[in-house]
């Protein structure tokens, strides 16, 4: 039976959602978060913790809408967002959360 991984992080972004979701109707204007990210894989750690506080710093104290101008950057979509960057080098990943402090947003993966 193969191990199951899990790596935390934290950093703290700022955010301004596009949209009139009932739910989120106060993230319309740019704010920020400490976010909480947990990334589960299969097999090893194989610097699976490396490769996310990588990915975090570049992310870090910036705005989700300046780097990312096409994106809608909801927890969900976030969570897509790393967990396509980190699968290139963790193939084995089968879910990166991603959470605001209010909502969270998932992305899985099944791995072949």
């Amino acid at each position: 039976m193969e191990q199951l991984v899990r790596v935390r992080s934290e950093f703290d972004a700022h955010h301004q959602l596009i949209g009139d979701e009932p739910d989120r109707a106060r993230c319309v204007r740019n704010h920020g978060h400490h976010w909480v990210v947990e990334v589960e894989k299969l097999g090893k750690e194989n610097k699976l913790e490396e490769d996310l506080i990588d990915i975090l710093d570049g992310v870090a104290d910036r705005s989700f809408n300046e780097m990312f101008p096409k994106l809608n950057p909801t927890p969900e979509q976030i969570a897509v967002l790393f967990m396509e960057r980190l699968l290139l080098g963790h193939p084995s990943i089968v879910m990166v959360s991603v959470s605001d402090g209010r909502l969270t947003g998932i992305a899985r993966n099944v791995p072949r």
